[in-house]
């Protein structure tokens, strides 16, 4: 079969009403299949997008299609076609390739609706650029975590914690402002960093593959800066320092849930998603609103306001933040309301962290 041959096999394949016709909706199928495939290249594709635009029909008939093909001296094609779709579960969807690509499938899957996730895997075939941000946060904690378990003598499960470090948070020191965000490199001992890291890495990779690294970096510290702002309201009196990176973890979490709210038409099983996040959501809220009013002091606590404040700050900067695949009116509402209160709860915080009491010298810590 020439190569002539091959191209109007391709055309019938998505000429669904057998007219001779590709519709917009043929075409995009098309493109996002053979794309994937290795049967186009992103230029020829976006040549034949730009065909049917200037048609009135916004459709190609097959001589415009071979016209197009035909003025494309490029190699075009490959011998064998397969085509590989996406539509069950991650596990099936990384049974071939390298680990970028099972790690891009996996991404795909869990942030993507089906629609879109052929035209991403195309484009982010040789992990480029890589999810750097979650990982450099990471490491940047491990390097600190062994630093001080060096110097203040060993690494146990909740220890040690590095009260005079000049990261940590505590209200006494807030005029050092930077404790509102470098809280997020320590942690209490190894329980502690690895359920985060844990968290932090597999949530925040897969979000990033997707989303970009600066728009996970902006959630992320969103929700730090959240939770240390939730806590310094809340839980002063308490008089506990703050450490820890379960703000960002939360918010990551929570930018996982805006991430369908705001892709909430095209997502399939959307129902099933926000049950699974939402019962994880819930429970910590309820857990922090009884250890709140219980009024439970101990020297090692939860920081849940933290908690609480690191998914609030996640869901709102996601709801603005991360991509939009098909922008609805409702939507742009959704996403101004966000920034306001976004910027608003920032406002508050930064006030209310300045005329505030001054706090006597602590000895708790939160994690």
């Amino acid at each position: 079969m020439d190569q002539e041959e091959e191209w109007r096999d391709l055309f019938e394949k998505f000429d669904r009403n057998h007219d001779g016709i590709l519709t917009k909706s043929d075409l995009k199928s098309l493109i996002s299949e053979s794309e994937l495939s290795g049967e186009l290249d992103p230029e020829l594709s976006e040549m034949l997008l730009n065909k049917s635009k200037k048609s009135k029909r916004g459709s190609l008939t097959l001589d415009e299609f071979m016209g197009c093909v035909k003025s494309d001296v490029r190699p075009k094609r490959r011998e064998s076609v397969q085509v590989e779709t996406f539509s069950g579960s991650p596990e099936s969807m990384g049974s071939s390739g390298n680990g970028c690509g099972k790690l891009s499938k996996m991404a795909a899957w869990a942030v993507l609706p089906m629609a879109e996730r052929d035209s991403y895997l195309h484009s982010y075939r040789v992990c480029s650029p890589p999810p750097i941000v979650v990982i450099i946060f990471s490491l940047t904690q491990v390097a600190a975590f062994i630093y001080h378990g060096t110097v203040l003598g060993g690494l146990t499960a909740s220890g040690p914690v590095p009260y005079e470090s000049s990261l940590i948070f505590v209200m006494e020191k807030r005029p050092e402002v930077w404790r509102y965000v470098t809280y997020m490199m320590l942690h209490s001992g190894y329980y502690h960093i690895i359920f985060n890291l844990v968290f932090q890495i597999t949530l925040g990779v897969l979000l990033e593959m997707v989303h970009g690294c600066l728009r996970v970096a902006a959630v992320f510290l969103a929700g730090v800066l959240f939770g240390s702002f939730m806590h310094s309201i809340f839980v002063a009196e308490r008089c506990q320092y703050l450490l820890g990176s379960s703000g960002g973890v939360y918010a990551l979490v929570t930018a996982h849930i805006a991430n369908l709210i705001i892709n909430w038409a095209e997502m399939e099983f959307r129902w099933g998603r926000l049950a699974i996040l939402s019962v994880f959501i819930v429970t910590n809220v309820g857990y922090a609103i009884y250890m709140h009013f219980a009024a439970v002091t101990t020297v090692v606590a939860v920081a849940n306001f933290a908690h609480m404040g690191g998914g609030l700050g996640g869901l709102l900067a996601g709801l603005f933040v991360l991509y939009n695949l098909k922008i609805l009116y409702w939507e742009k509402i959704l996403k101004i309301i966000a920034a306001v209160t976004f910027g608003i709860f920032i406002i508050f915080s930064i006030i209310w962290n300045i005329v505030g009491s001054p706090i006597a010298v602590c000895s708790g810590k939160c994690c």
